[in-house]
């Protein structure tokens, strides 16, 4: 009953909806979820984008609805810290591959995958 619920609201919203609770949070990235919204026909598509904002000095993700109501940057919630100076970005499927980059001035062979349906970085 509670997936039901959740996989008719909008993805821009579940970054506000992962405060209520540890549940619902997740709730929110199971893969169930996107099968489930999937089923019911709520999937949406959105641009994942990688930005700095200053005065932050840390990039970020966030994501982009292509819905022309609901064109607004919403960050998305990972515990995601790349290194993007010098790395690159690959989108292939249903993620983001960002491989090497600089940390702290010293190369990096490092690859992380983005999963951009749960948010999940692996």
């Amino acid at each position: 009953m509670v997936l039901s619920c959740l996989a008719r609201v909008s993805r821009s919203e579940h970054a506000s909806l992962s405060l209520v609770s540890k549940r619902h949070r997740s709730l929110l990235t199971t893969p169930e979820l996107y099968k489930f919204r999937t089923l019911l026909g709520c999937t949406e598509n959105l641009i994942h984008l990688c930005l700095r904002i200053p005065p932050d000095p840390n990039p970020g993700w966030f994501t982009l609805s292509l819905k022309p109501l609901d064109r607004r940057l919403v960050p998305v919630r990972s515990s995601f810290s790349q290194p993007l100076d010098a790395a690159s970005m690959v989108a292939h499927g249903c993620g983001i591959y960002v491989m090497g980059g600089r940390i702290g001035g010293r190369a990096s062979s490092s690859v992380m995958f983005l999963d951009c349906r749960s948010h999940i970085m692996a």
